[in-house]
């Protein structure tokens, strides 16, 4: 009997664009793993980041299966920690550390010094099978379905990052660069906490994206501009003229969150930072706890957020990854399992 083939899709090289299906096989889950049934894949920045080969991101091995915001169903267990999580829906926790050092044991896996992330490090979910392990998934309400579920990840991001604000943001002035799934998910919690927001793209090529986010409660800034003066601000664009501006709109004391991962090491006005007492606050991943308000966050907003997505099947993920890169739609989910519905 040969073995079982599966379509996924590969980053091949370490080449620009260099990446596409291919047969493989069904990977089969060693100790502490299990075997999911992808479902549902959401295409990101940090994907297209590795396809284009951006600087920053040579650390991505070759050939590895793509797809970090993934959800699925549990099929098998290689032994008894995984066994609970056969049949049911879930969402794998894509970034998480060793499980070992103190940064881990504090619960902050996401600033491990020996940290991974699904999808990146080594294979993910774009593929219709995958294989990890049993402790870095989360259990999703069924009534959530698999797309809603793959946005939990994304959502953690951006819940994360929001740490670093209040929780009652009444009466404040908040900037957000970057129309993404992640500055999207940002504004809409902020707006949600009592926050003024505007909202900045590209002059071009976001249209869609801006009027989403219209439709969220935040105001279309000026992109020609440098902003309205804001309290504060989120940077999610990963763009350095984007955070130039923010450094030029922000009043004294502001503080800029900052989630996006940058493809060029950017310049920054420092001078300005010093005299205003900005600050300056990174935010990558999430910890575990996260997930959960991700997960009422989704869910509580199932509507509009379902309303943003464009389908695609494991067959079109090229085109959708080539159409996420040109920021032609808000958020691309793969649905490896599409042709099977």
């Amino acid at each position: 009997m040969g073995t079982e083939l599966m379509d996924a899709l590969r980053k091949r090289s370490s080449k620009p664009w260099d990446f596409g299906l291919e047969r493989v096989p069904v990977p089969v889950p060693g100790p502490g793993q299990v075997l999911v049934r992808s479902e549902a894949v959401g295409l990101c920045g940090s994907d297209v980041h590795a396809v284009r080969a951006d600087p920053g991101y040579e650390w991505v091995p070759t050939p590895v299966t793509l797809g970090h915001e993934v959800s699925g169903t549990v099929v098998s267990a290689a032994d008894d920690s995984g066994l609970w999580l056969v049949g049911r829906m879930v969402a794998v926790v894509a970034i998480d550390g060793c499980g070992n050092c103190p940064r881990c044991r504090a619960g902050q896996g996401n600033y491990c010094a020996q940290r991974t992330c699904f999808g990146l490090h080594g294979d993910g979910g774009l593929a219709e099978y995958f294989v990890v392990e049993a402790d870095r998934l989360w259990p999703v309400d069924e009534q959530l379905g698999p797309v809603l579920a793959a946005l939990i990840e994304p959502a953690a991001i951006a819940l994360h990052a929001l740490r670093g604000l209040d929780s009652d943001l009444g009466g404040v002035r908040i900037g957000v660069s970057g129309p993404g799934a992640i500055g999207l998910l940002c504004g809409m919690e902020c707006v949600r906490r009592g926050a003024e927001v505007v909202i900045y793209g590209p002059e071009s090529g976001a249209e869609a994206r801006l009027e989403f986010a219209r439709t969220l409660g935040m105001r279309i800034g000026d992109p020609a501009g440098p902003g309205e003066p804001a309290d504060h601000w989120i940077e999610a664009s990963g763009a350095g003229s984007a955070l130039a501006g923010a450094v030029a709109a922000l009043v004294p004391r502001g503080k800029i969150i900052i989630p996006a991962m940058f493809g060029r090491v950017p310049e920054v006005d420092m001078s300005q930072v010093v005299r205003k007492g900005l600050s300056l606050h990174g935010s990558y991943g999430y910890e575990r706890e996260d997930y959960a308000a991700a997960e009422a966050l989704v869910a509580s907003h199932r509507e509009v957020l379902r309303s943003m997505v464009a389908e695609y099947s494991l067959q079109e993920s090229a085109q959708a990854m080539a159409r996420t890169e040109r920021a032609e739609i808000i958020k691309a989910v793969v649905r490896p399992g599409m042709d099977r519905e």
